[in-house]
């Protein structure tokens, strides 16, 4: 008897013809319809007990099968580099390797070399078995086994399959007053010839330098088709006085052609270099409102600070960058100076001066020719300051929820204010202010997107208010948040602690109250007082009553 055994899976009863030969001879017939690696197993009944006889191993498969995933590189058009994959066919003994050639002008040069990078199925040829100069040639594969014999022949075109070396030798040159700058580099060896007869593309990208002035993103400079040795490109920047990352890389390969990595560029060649400077171009930004105002040493006198937003150090335009400040209270120059502050404080001003102040840039090249202006107006013609109690985070939706007092009507126009120096104070900004305004609301949900911001922790951050009279365009300046950072929505709240109560006539009383930053989970939006008519000495009971209110800080009753 015999049975098959498909590999280790156990046995099994296939389409087997048998016929016996002799007394000594079986020729078994094994019709497989998959390939795979088969046992035949000779079983003798002849006592009872099966026993094994004989054992053979049979593969079943194909003819010699061509290679796949075929890749050719030609390495700076010196080098040929192949690599493949060999199909899966049992019939294929490991014994019977492929065997390789590189065919040029009816010449076999058999595969001598490995790459480093490669232990099988892989070969290179150097020059001169490999010739850059053959428009085509052939990648030839001889193989055998039990089942026949096969030339399986791949052509390739030189030219599509060069990847170059790295550009060498790059170096930029800039002028004086001026944006562009000239980019040369060296091809590499072997690659002038290639040039001449193709032309070989080459890109050039630039950066600001990310270790001075953050971001990573490459910007294209230059595409342009290089014919010869030395090559070049100008590329127009945006910034004077800074400092940029240039790289180069080349490509020879045409067909599907991309900007992308597809593993037919070189790698790239880059250089660092200065942009002559100039003087700055622009103003720090300043608002009608970005100043705040705080009781002198004396009566009848204020202290007035002034914020800005300061410019992007890609702005500075060239070193020693300062701003410049000239301020005059009623006509009167208070100060004329230089500082690299974002704010600046003039004390014990009086409080019916009007106080105007010009903010320009400057660096070692000479100022801006533009500057920003604000105005302080005197005390008394100032619109009453806004306060803002608190300011409530909401993570889910990563709104910021403002509400404070104010009258929405057209009189009034309100503006709101981040800022991101991480202070827990009422002091000035000490780094970037944004504001948005806000029209005649009272109360708004922004994200940190509507100032142009994202990824900002609370804890560095802080908010403010200021209110302007749409009519005479007075500002109040900027009032901060009462809590100095967002509170974070849905934390435990307590009831207010409440204030002394005075009684201001035989039918009035104030009554104060106070509520903690950290019980602020929500905007307080109004408060309902109860209080009580009568005496509490009678017997009579008490005649309980509401107030609702939406002020902030402190309440009147009327009993």
């Amino acid at each position: 008897m015999v049975e098959m055994m498909l590999g280790p899976a156990g046995l099994k009863s296939g389409a087997i013809y048998i016929e016996v030969i002799d007394d000594f001879t079986i020729r078994a017939t094994l019709n497989a319809s998959q390939p795979g690696s088969y046992k035949l197993l000779c079983m003798s009944n002849a006592t009872g007990i099966p026993s094994l006889l004989c054992m053979r191993s049979v593969s079943v498969g194909y003819p010699p099968l061509d290679v796949q995933d075929l890749q050719c590189v030609s390495w700076n058009w010196h080098s040929l580099e192949c690599n493949w994959s060999i199909p899966e066919n049992p019939a294929q003994a490991p014994s019977e390797d492929y065997l390789v050639y590189l065919v040029t002008d009816i010449k076999e040069h058999p595969c001598d070399e490995s790459p480093d990078d490669c232990s099988q199925n892989c070969c290179q040829w150097r020059m001169p078995a490999y010739s850059p100069s053959d428009p085509t040639f052939n990648i030839s594969f001889n193989v055998s086994n039990k089942l026949g014999n096969a030339i399986f022949n791949h052509t390739f075109n030189n030219t599509d399959i060069v990847i170059p070396n790295p550009a060498e030798k790059v170096v930029i040159e800039t002028a004086e007053e001026s944006l562009e700058v000239r980019t040369e580099w060296v091809l590499p060896l072997y690659m002038e010839t290639y040039a001449e007869a193709i032309g070989v593309l080459c890109v050039v990208e630039y950066r600001p330098s990310p270790h001075l002035y953050g971001g990573d993103t490459w910007l294209l400079g230059s595409f342009s088709t290089c014919r010869h040795k030395e090559c070049n490109a100008t590329v127009a920047v945006q910034h004077p006085g800074a400092t940029y990352e240039f790289r180069v890389r080349l490509r020879a390969r045409r067909e599907n052609f991309t900007f992308d990595e597809d593993g037919w560029w070189s790698l790239w060649t880059a250089v660092e270099g200065n942009i002559p400077p100039q003087r700055p171009w622009n103003p720090p930004n300043l608002d009608i409102g970005t100043f705040q105002t705080n009781t002198g040493s004396e009566i009848g006198r204020r202290d007035v600070t002034v914020a800005w937003r300061p410019l992007p150090n890609l702005e500075h335009n060239g070193p020693d960058f300062s701003y410049v400040v000239n301020a005059t209270a009623d006509g009167k120059i208070l100060s004329y100076s230089s500082i690299t502050d974002t704010y600046v404080t003039f004390s014990d001003v009086s409080d019916e001066a009007l106080v105007s102040l010009e903010v320009t840039s400057s660096n070692s090249m000479g100022h801006c020719n533009f500057s920003s202006h604000v105005d302080v107006y005197p005390k008394h013609l100032m619109p009453p300051l806004p306060v803002l109690p608190v300011v409530v985070h909401h993570p889910m939706t990563q709104q910021y929820e403002l509400l404070w007092n104010g009258e929405e009507s057209g009189e009034y126009t309100y503006t709101v204010y981040i800022c991101t120096d991480g202070q827990d104070n009422k002091e000035a900004c000490e780094n970037n202010l944004y504001w948005i305004a806000v029209g005649n609301l009272t109360s708004v949900n922004v994200t940190l997107e509507d100032f142009g911001l994202s990824h900002l922790n609370d804890e560095n951050i802080r908010f403010a208010v200021s209110e302007q009279s749409s009519k005479e365009g007075f500002s109040s300046g900027m009032s901060w948040d009462n809590c100095l950072s967002p509170q974070t929505y849905g934390m435990s709240s307590s009831a207010p602690d409440i204030g002394e109560s005075i009684a201001r006539n035989a039918t009035a009383a104030n009554l104060t109250w106070s509520l903690e930053c950290k019980d602020r989970g929500a905007v307080v939006e109004a408060i309902i007082v109860e209080y009580c008519a009568g005496s509490h000495t009678f017997a009579m009971p008490c005649e309980c009553k509401q107030n609702e209110n939406s002020r902030f800080c402190a309440w009147h009753i009327e009993l």
